[in-house]
């Protein structure tokens, strides 16, 4: 087996969550980790078997023994990284959001065209086991034709041991991406896209600030409605501070039947233990069913991994990924958008256009 050989700019939360599962991988060898704090790399690159670490992201493009480098960093940085990296002849898994600059969207794109080389976006729902069940029931029928309904609920909180840290872990993301659904929701935009087979038409959203000490820049909770081409709608709502209640909920929704979904983390303490789970309710039968998975986490990072490496000794073609990164990146620039003017934002907002965003200094890794 040809093992790929990896460097990770960016040594932070979701750094870790990259190298709990990559590093595990016989495919990959870890060669090396980057983080602007050298004290904060050195520890992470022991922890996880990194040949050697910097403190400057350039040295991941310059290395010769790299092949793939993950891209853990605040999205405001990701688009000279990303070019660079491509135009040395690198591999790339970036961390999402990309951007909120529409046309860099659209350049980095046209750089994996130009060099050749491959980049994915962590997208990394789509290879979750729930997620993907419920794409194979979707499709045979389990809910009816559309149009359908969606909703989807997730609630954040700090730790209770670390509530200053933790809440400027998450202001910081907000600072970046501009609101709490633009970090997390675009997420879910993509589960709604990639289940219906619709695109997104028109977006509305709310959203309020109700956090200081540091004061987000953009809302911390909020929630965003759209319409989509084949008629079914949805909505997302990311609420993020220290005094909500932790905690998540799915449903998609047809005339013939309902698909909710938990994962195992968000269930009763007793339940817990059995893994993520769908509840699926058909009105051909009036029955409830239970579809236990395995608990496998949602950011599946190692899964993402395999087959990324698939997609570069295949040469797959990398053009539906990044669209779907641009449509679902329009999205939820629609919605800061339509909650900062307190209207509704028809789509597409136009190629290159828009993205000005709310931008923070963020700090050396996720």
């Amino acid at each position: 087996m040809k093992q790929w050989r990896v460097a990770q700019i960016g040594c932070g939360a979701m750094a870790a969550v990259h190298a709990d599962q990559i590093a595990q991988l016989p495919e990959a060898r870890m060669v090396l980790a980057v983080d602007l704090n050298d004290a904060r790399g050195r520890q992470f690159g022991a922890r996880y078997g990194f040949a050697r670490t910097s403190t400057r992201w350039e040295d991941a493009a310059e290395a010769e023994d790299v092949d793939i480098v993950v891209v853990a960093t605040y999205a405001d940085t990701h688009h000279p990284i990303c070019t660079r990296l491509l135009e040395s002849g690198k591999h790339v898994i970036c961390e999402k959001p990309y951007s909120h600059k529409l046309h860099e969207v659209t350049e980095i794109a046209e750089t994996v065209r130009r060099t050749g080389n491959k980049l994915r976006i962590g997208f990394m729902q789509r290879f979750n086991h729930g997620m993907r069940k419920i794409k194979e029931m979707v499709d045979a029928g389990a809910i009816g034709p559309k149009p359908w309904y969606y909703r989807f609920t997730m609630t954040q909180t700090p730790r209770i041991e670390d509530t200053d840290g933790g809440w400027r872990y998450l202001a910081n993301l907000i600072d970046n991406a501009g609101s709490s659904t633009s970090d997390c929701g675009i997420h879910f935009v993509d589960l709604l896209r990639w289940w219906t087979g619709e695109e997104v038409t028109h977006v509305s959203s709310i959203g309020v600030i109700t956090e200081d000490k540091p004061r987000p820049r953009g809302p911390n909770l909020s929630l965003m409605a759209m319409h989509l081409s084949g008629g079914s709608v949805g909505w997302i709502e990311d609420n993020w501070a220290r005094v909500t209640k932790v905690g998540q909920d799915m449903e998609l929704i047809g005339p013939e039947g309902r698909i909710s979904f938990q994962f195992a983390n968000f269930r009763v303490k007793a339940m817990e233990r059995e893994g993520d789970c769908i509840e699926y309710f058909s009105k051909r039968t009036y029955r409830t069913e239970l579809v236990a998975l395995p608990t496998t986490g949602a950011k599946q990072t190692g899964a993402q991994f395999k087959q990324f490496v698939r997609e570069i000794e295949t040469d797959a073609d990398m053009s539906g990924h990044l669209d779907d990164v641009y449509k679902c990146t329009e999205a939820v620039l629609a919605a800061d958008l339509a909650a900062e003017e307190k209207r509704t934002v028809a789509l597409p907002l136009g190629r290159g256009k828009g993205g000005q965003g709310v931008r923070g200094s963020g700090g050396p890794g996720r």
